[in-house]
């Protein structure tokens, strides 16, 4: 099934370039969210490993348009969301087609009024802290975290109860990790 829509797709946006981009754009506002999650690990200095993504979601009546999106952005991959038989996930994590791919058009098709602009700021800023290593210091992984936690901070109480630790909790644990070492 993937192979057939990201055929279709690859030539389909290949031919309508310029009518689709705004669209795409608009789409991920409405159905798209980007994210930094701490993923506990024992082999990392911090007890994290941070994976930034970008992600879609859609039942399976409207895959076709994840399929759609990773032709885009020329990465990533669609699967079944865990726990559903009905809705699908296309996800981007990996960091260099996020900075070379994902950034670079959601900066162009971006507009200036959207409820993604401050959230799509604060990533674009870890991604960039990504590239200069920062991550890989126990300062700069803390820096990451509170930034992280700022984002989407728009959707209220009920986001930030997703998360699995506080801000001090996460910063807490990190710094014991280091101590550890």
């Amino acid at each position: 099934m993937s192979i057939k829509y990201e055929a279709e797709y690859q030539s389909w946006t290949s031919k309508k370039k310029k009518n689709w981009e705004h669209y795409l754009a608009g789409f991920w506002e409405g159905q798209g969210s980007m994210t930094v999650s701490f993923k506990e690990h024992k082999t990392c200095k911090v007890g994290y490993y941070i994976d930034p993504e970008v992600s879609l979601t859609q039942n399976v009546d409207g895959i076709h348009l994840l399929f759609w999106a990773k032709c885009c952005f020329k990465s990533g991959r669609v699967n079944l969301k865990s726990g559903s038989k009905d809705v699908w996930v296309y996800s981007l994590t990996n960091r260099r087609s996020i900075k070379e791919n994902f950034i670079p058009f959601f900066e162009k098709h971006m507009f200036l009024w959207t409820g993604k602009q401050k959230t799509f700021e604060v990533f674009k800023d870890i991604n960039e802290r990504f590239e200069r290593k920062e991550h890989h210091t126990l300062e700069g992984s803390k820096e990451i975290a509170r930034l992280a936690y700022q984002m989407n901070s728009t959707k209220g109480k009920l986001w930030l109860c997703q998360r699995k630790r506080t801000l001090s909790q996460a910063l807490s644990y990190m710094e014991q990790s280091y101590q550890d070492r």
